[in-house]
C-alpha cells in the first residue's frame, strides 16, 4: 500500500507516542551503574582471575519502550554461565516477550513496516550477544537477519529474535565455562563474555 511522506511521518509519530509512554519503574539499580567498565578494570588489575574473551558496544537509541525492553532483556541474560560445548539460547533465557513477564511496547520489524510491538527493541541485545560470540570465536548455531535495515548495525551483522520462530543460538567452543556480563548503559547494550572461575565479580 502507497502511503505519502504525510501519512508516514504521521504513522511515525503514533508508534513513538505509543513507545514512549507508561513505562515501568527501572530494572537496574543505580549502585550497578559502570560495573562492565568496573569488572574489566578489576580483571586487567589483577584483582579476578578471569580472562576477557570480547567487549562489544550496540547503540541503544529511542523510542524509549525499545530501549527498555533492550536493557530488559540484557538483564536476563547478565552472569549466564556456559560450559564446554553448550549451547546458549536467547529464547529459552529470555522467555516470551509479555507485560507480564515486564516486557513493554517498543517497535518491531513485520515484513517490511516497523510497528508497534511488545519487546520490540530486544533484537539490539541479541545483537551485541552475537558480535561478542562472534568476537570470541564461538559457534554461531543459529542467526538470522531482519527484512529491514537498523539503524544500530550494518545489514547482515544484525541478529533478529522473535519468540517460537527465530532464535539465536551459540555454542561454547572454549574448554573452560564461559560468563555473560550484560547491561543497559548510557544509551548503549553492553556485553562482555569472560572465562569464569566461580569466583564473585566484583563490581567495584
Amino acid at each position: 500500500m502507497f502511503m505519502n511522506p504525510t501519512s508516514k511521518l504521521k504513522l511515525a509519530s503514533a508508534v513513538l507516542a505509543l513507545c514512549t509512554t507508561a513505562l515501568p519503574p527501572p530494572y537496574i539499580q543505580s549502585s550497578n551503574q559502570g560495573f562492565l567498565v568496573a569488572a574489566v578494570q578489576n580483571i586487567n588489575q589483577g584483582k579476578q582471575d578471569a580472562q576477557v574473551l570480547a567487549k562489544v558496544t550496540v547503540q541503544n537509541l529511542p523510542p524509549e519502550g525499545s530501549m527498555y525492553n533492550a536493557e530488559f532483556a540484557a538483564s536476563l541474560i547478565n552472569g549466564t554461565v556456559l560450559q564446554p560445548n553448550e549451547i546458549f539460547s536467547f529464547n529459552k533465557i529470555v522467555g516470551p516477550r509479555t507485560l507480564e513477564k515486564g516486557f513493554v511496547v517498543g517497535v518491531s520489524i513485520s515484513g517490511n513496516r516497523f510497528v508497534p510491538d511488545v519487546g520490540g527493541g530486544i533484537c539490539r541485545t541479541s545483537t551485541a550477544l552475537h558480535w561478542a560470540a562472534q568476537q570470541a570465536g564461538m559457534k554461531i548455531i543459529e542467526m538470522h537477519n531482519h527484512t529491514q535495515d537498523v539503524p544500530y548495525a550494518d545489514k547482515g551483522t544484525e541478529a533478529a529474535v522473535w519468540w517460537g520462530k527465530l532464535d539465536y543460538k551459540f555454542q561454547n567452543t572454549h574448554n573452560k565455562p564461559i560468563r555473560i556480563l550484560s547491561r543497559g548503559e548510557n544509551n548503549t547494550i553492553r556485553v562482555l563474555l569472560i572465562e569464569d572461575t566461580g569466583n564473585e565479580l566484583h563490581s567495584n
